[in-house]
This record gives C-alpha cells, structure tokens and sequence, in this order.
C-alpha cells in the first residue's frame, strides 16, 4: 500500500513537472508564424499626368454656291468677314465669269455673297449675248469699282449701312469688247454712237436682274459708274429701284 501511495505521488510530482515544458511546447509551436497577418492594403495606382487641354477652333458654317461650284464664276470662298455691322460669313472673291466659249476677266477681283455672285453672273451672260446681237463683239473684260465696303450709303455720317457692307452690291465703270472698243463711264453714257447704246442696253438689262440699279441719271454720285445690288426693298423684298 506504501508503495501504490509513494508510486501515485511520483506520478503526480512528474505530471507538475512536465506541464510547464509542454505548454511552452505548445506555445512555441503556435508562435508568430501562425498568428494571423493584418489584410494587407490594394495597391494606390500612380497619379496620371496632366495632360494638357487642347484649344480646337470653333466650327466655321458657311454656304456653298452653286455659281461657283458650277465654274461659272470663278473664284473661291473666303473667311467670313465680321467688321462692326458689316460683313457676310460666306464672301466669295470673284476673278472672271466663264461663257461657253471664253472667259470675261474683271479689272480687279470683286468680293461677293452667293446672292451678288449668281446675280452678276446672270447679267454678265445677258450682256455678251446684247454686245454679240448689236456690235458683233463679245464682252471680254468687266470695270469693276467698289464691291465690299464697309460703309453708309452714299457714304453719308448716319444712316443704314451700304449694301456693299454686306459685299451685296458692285459698282462698274464700264467694259471692254473683243475687237478693242472700250465702253466707260461718263463718256459712253452721252456718246452717240453705239457705245450709249450697249452701256444704256447694260443699265436695262441689269433692273431685269438686281433689286437695285443706280446710273448717271439717278443722282451726281453715280454720274461715273453703274451701282448694282440685291438690297431688300419694301415688306416682301419684291421692290425694285431702277433709275
């Protein structure tokens, strides 16, 4: 019985002896590796660089005209031109018309709208066909004066702005003929031979196309060249001056 009490006493004294080692076994075996590690972070993407705003130029709209597109007059479109009240955002520079069969130089380029480009072709074309019939000779160069300018009518201090403000209107001193003859303003207005009558026939064939005419006998500022343009004239613009 001594020895079964003294064996369980040795058993128990081993028991309190071993513990501590094995929990510092166990605790060495669930040491750092095995705690958990915090979720690590995503990833910051770089900062993109500026880039830097690119300016693009407003959209320019302008108008095609088929005068143009057709050769007829010939010439091409500008910028739009803007100058306080005045200007067109589709100014044509024109240079000669084309006929069937030769071409009508200007003495210097004119700036048109489509409207003013159209119309004066039309009263070019009439005006050979008239130079052919009465004289037999074809019209080969245009005077041309003033076209756009940005001015009062008349050139007066106050007042509406000029038709040629919106390069609607031309003024033609006179014109040239295939076998050298020269019609011009003043002299072939008052001339008695067949000059007056094509520069008279150019003035009536011109109230047919344009909404304004103005010749030697409107008033002494147009007593040196022919005064064409497509002004609106009256409520519905059907009104036509004539003098």
């Amino acid at each position: 019985m001594d020895d079964a009490v003294l064996l369980i006493r040795n058993l128990l004294l081993c028991v309190m002896l071993l513990g501590p080692v094995a929990s510092s076994t166990a605790l060495a075996q669930s040491g750092p590796d095995r705690v958990p590690l915090p979720i690590p972070r995503p990833a910051v993407a770089p900062a993109k660089p500026a880039t830097a705003t690119v300016k693009t130029k407003a959209r320019i709209y302008q108008v095609a005209c088929p005068v143009v597109l057709s050769g007829k007059a010939v010439g091409k479109i500008g910028t739009p031109i803007k100058a306080g009240r005045c200007g067109t955002q589709s100014p044509y520079k024109i240079t000669a018309v084309k006929l069937k069969d030769h071409v009508v130089k200007f003495s210097s380029p004119a700036l048109f709208n489509c409207s003013m480009a159209t119309a004066f072709v039309d009263w070019v074309e009439k005006l050979n066909e008239h130079s052919v019939a009465q004289s037999g000779a074809i019209v080969s160069k245009i005077d041309v004066g003033t076209s756009y300018a940005c001015r009062r009518r008349n050139n007066q201090k106050t007042g509406k702005i000029s038709e040629h403000g919106f390069a609607n209107a031309v003024d033609v001193t006179g014109f040239e003929l295939g076998n050298g003859a020269i019609v011009a303003l003043p002299p072939a207005w008052k001339a008695k031979d067949g000059t007056q009558q094509l520069i008279k026939t150019s003035h009536k064939l011109a109230c047919e196309i344009f909404t304004t005419v103005l010749g030697p006998d409107a008033n002494s500022l147009h007593y040196d060249h022919l005064h064409f343009d497509m002004g609106c004239h009256g409520k519905t613009c059907t009104y036509k001056v004539c003098d």
